[in-house]
């Protein structure tokens, strides 16, 4: 599924024209989910500079699946209208390739917020996490519950939802990005015969690890293995401790013979998606996912206040019956601890990103840089006058 990398644009060149509107190549931002080409591109239209806009791109010799699922997120994303969820425009087809032109979010995504933290010695706040939390629950529920034209659920499930995924605008606005590894009812929609794994395998749900029946509710795990992250700077179900592989080989043994062919689906999937986990790794990750309990939160969560330590534990079980029923149920619990604790919002979350930049810029300045600097400069050794000639 994952294509060969196209070569690099140069800066500057128009990569093609829609109407009254040419899309001009800045720079290259990786790789999608799907394996498309990502690139920031800025708009003009006759001849005046508009703005910076993201394009998603797959060529012509993409499969056709591929290409087929980029048109069902294009007819997806007419139906998401919520501020907290980056927009997709149009879609435009050039040369062969298809080109989804998306919104470009400025700021930084959660994991940069995170790992500057992390930088400094420190996690995020409880209410910078509450806030964050609470917009993109918002933004959950409004695909959870969008329906068609006669009423029916789209059934749509983000499936791909981590930090790098949730972006902070500079005045503190929320945007989840991304809806290209959803699952929806659409019509005319990509089938496979079992729900495919999403996003970063860490961030999965248990029952989207195993392969098992997924709603909302599944994203809702998602979030809270995200707030868990960002409060304590652990990860729930990717904790690197040793794990008791005579009781792993009776757990994979116990499971039945399509559960199991299931796993090893999800094994070899997320092995060539998540390069840095193979072999026992993800044996363990498989392992957290069946064996998650109670204690395993309160252990994680233990300096964590308690009303929001609740929260956890209510979004972390391994059920979904047990978990918020809904993305609003779980909004309206966010917002009410965020009122007790007098936060105000947007401006808030912008002002604890700025701190935390500023903290992370500082350290680099004083504790990074000055042994970079000692280590870039050479040895220097006084040279006795009769070492110096003075003929040519």
């Amino acid at each position: 599924m994952f294509m060969k990398k196209p070569p690099v644009t140069a800066t500057g060149e128009i990569l093609f024209s829609a109407g009254e509107v040419s899309y001009e190549h800045v720079r290259e931002l990786g790789e999608g989910a799907r394996g498309e080409r990502l690139l920031l591109a800025r708009t003009h239209r006759k001849g005046r500079v508009g703005e910076q806009v993201v394009l998603k791109a797959v060529p012509p010799q993409a499969e056709l699946k591929v290409r087929r699922r980029l048109e069902e997120e294009a007819r997806m994303a007419t139906r998401l209208s919520h501020p907290a969820i980056a927009r997709l425009y149009a879609l435009h087809e050039h040369a062969g390739t298809l080109y989804a032109v998306t919104e470009y979010v400025e700021g930084d995504s959660v994991d940069s917020v995170f790992n500057d933290a992390l930088l400094c010695g420190r996690y995020c706040s409880e209410p910078f996490v509450l806030s964050v939390a609470a917009e993109v629950a918002s933004a959950l529920h409004h695909a959870h519950t969008l329906t068609d034209a006669k009423g029916a659920s789209l059934g749509i499930i983000h499936r791909g939802l981590h930090p790098e995924r949730i972006r902070i605008g500079p005045q503190g606005e929320v945007k989840l990005m991304d809806f290209g590894l959803s699952r929806s009812l659409l019509t005319g929609r990509q089938t496979s015969s079992l729900p495919r794994m999403g996003g970063r395998g860490v961030y999965s749900s248990p029952e989207q690890i195993l392969r098992q029946p997924m709603d909302g509710r599944s994203d809702l795990f998602a979030l809270g293995l995200v707030m868990l992250e960002l409060l304590t700077g652990q990860h729930l179900l990717w904790l690197l401790e040793d794990v008791d592989l005579r009781r792993l080989g009776q757990d994979l043994a116990a499971l039945p013979p399509e559960t199991l062919a299931a796993v090893d689906e999800f094994v070899e999937e997320l092995g060539r998606r998540q390069q840095t986990l193979a072999g026992e790794e993800l044996a363990q990750l498989i392992h957290r996912a069946r064996s998650l309990g109670f204690e395993d939160v309160e252990r994680v969560a233990r300096e964590v206040p308690e009303p929001t330590r609740f929260i956890l534990h209510k979004l972390l079980r391994p059920e979904p019956a047990e978990r918020y029923a809904t993305a609003a149920t779980l909004e309206r619990a966010l917002r009410e601890r965020l009122r007790a604790l007098g936060h105000h919002g947007a401006p808030d979350v912008a002002e604890e990103v700025f701190q935390i930049k500023a903290e992370a810029a500082g350290f680099a300045r004083e504790r990074l840089l000055p042994p970079l600097l000692e280590a870039a400069t050479p040895d220097v050794t006084a040279l006795d006058p009769d070492q110096i000639s003075t003929q040519p």
